[in-house]
């Protein structure tokens, strides 16, 4: 491609983990994303699931969705639109092996996408799950410290909490897969609050423990 072009795909497109295969038809609705948001326009698009049999099939029997393309990314595998949607008041993700007829409108697209900042936005999710927003209050062991810059960069604040551990402060995307990222480190990782949260958790592992006592 040209430099301009190369330019304009450094510029629009965020990678996590590795790349996976596309078949011919992604290629074309990657292409239509690119050149929304390079000139600023909404899009239209058809969005599928599964069912049992592996059939795809259309959610809101095939009504179009119309948003606002903000940015294209990788993340475990697979390509990803993230955009403001109107409908949902807010950031959404859609993924882009499951998006079809993909068309751009002659809308501008909303104020609020111009100023998404994707560097920024990728340090509060986990995965491609995009839940409530909240602050939240960790106390961490000092042993963590390599693991909390890669998850939310060096600018994170680290108040050391005695000798061995140190509290932080980060706004997150409320999701299954930060649920996972706080348990998977057991006693080295602790919710301080919202209290809403410490429930929360509390209750997913009383459940997961009920599942592994039935067994």
């Amino acid at each position: 491609m040209s430099r301009h072009d190369a330019g304009k795909l450094r510029r629009q497109v965020y990678v996590q983990n590795r790349v996976k295969s596309m078949n011919e038809s992604i290629y074309y609705s990657v292409d239509a994303l690119h050149e929304a948001i390079s000139e600023d326009k909404k899009i239209s698009f058809k969005y599928s699931d599964y069912d049992l049999q592996k059939n795809q099939v259309f959610r809101r029997g095939g009504e179009p969705y119309i948003v606002s393309p903000a940015a294209l990314t990788w993340n475990e595998e697979n390509y990803y639109l993230i955009a403001h949607s109107e409908e949902r008041s807010g950031i959404a993700h859609f993924r882009v092996d499951r998006m079809s007829s993909v068309k751009k409108l002659t809308q501008q697209r909303c104020a609020d996408v111009k100023e998404f900042k994707l560097a920024e936005y990728s340090k509060k999710i986990f995965g491609m799950f995009s839940g409530e927003e909240i602050d939240v209050k960790l106390r961490v062991n000092n042993k963590l410290i390599g693991g909390v810059i890669d998850r939310f960069g060096k600018e994170i604040i680290m108040i050391p909490d005695g000798d061995t551990h140190f509290t932080i402060i980060v706004r997150i995307a409320l999701s299954p897969i930060f649920y996972g990222w706080v348990f998977q480190f057991g006693d080295l990782c602790e919710v301080l609050s919202p209290e809403s949260l410490k429930d929360d958790l509390k209750q997913q592992a009383e459940s997961f423990l009920k599942k592994l006592n039935k067994n």
